[in-house]
């Protein structure tokens, strides 16, 4: 671990998914990677297994400042106790910027309202104003078609969206190839 960690106080920026990291640093420990049969069970031996890390890591391996983004879906005790862990200072003293929409909540076993709360409280929230992802009437149909998003933050116009429909994937095909040509 502290080889790998230590090329973030080098300059280095690491770039993962929570699995992805939590696995690394296992295997950096020298402990087994679960092998289980089911996506549940291998997070919870997965999350176990992080928590012994904690007996291993230092202070000085530890990142300066975490950005964590599309956290809602990770808004659970494992993935805040592996930052609390990763980060100098933890979250309470830490340097950290954590970025969610809990309505694009995908998987929404995994989002636990109490953490976001507790996440809350040691940071400052600050809402999105300018939509930078989609303009204007995409967010309008995304909210009309969904009942999910919003149109009430600042965003580009643009084009209205077309909705295609097509009953298999080779109609998929020729609707593709009928777009692509009109675009050209």
């Amino acid at each position: 671990v502290r080889d790998r960690l230590s090329k973030v106080q080098e300059g280095t920026i690491a770039a993962s998914n929570f699995h992805q990291l939590a696995v690394q640093l296992v295997v950096a420990q020298g402990m087994g990677v679960p092998v289980s049969e089911t996506w549940e069970a291998f997070s919870a031996q997965l999350g176990e297994l992080v928590l012994k890390l904690c007996d291993v890591i230092q202070e000085s391996d530890r990142y300066d400042y975490l950005v964590v983004d599309e956290a809602q879906d990770l808004m659970h005790e494992d993935f805040l106790e592996l930052l609390d862990l990763l980060l100098k200072g933890g979250l309470e003293r830490g340097r950290w910027l954590i970025a969610l929409d809990q309505q694009q909540a995908i998987f929404r076993e995994n989002f636990d309202q109490r953490w976001l709360d507790r996440l809350s409280a040691l940071g400052r929230r600050s809402l999105l104003e300018v939509n930078c992802r989609n303009t204007r009437p995409i967010a309008a149909h995304v909210r009309g078609l969904s009942g999910i998003g919003s149109v009430s933050t600042r965003s580009s116009e643009g084009e209205i969206p077309q909705i295609r429909y097509y009953a298999d994937f080779s109609a998929y095909l020729r609707e593709l190839k009928k777009t692509i040509n009109e675009l050209i």
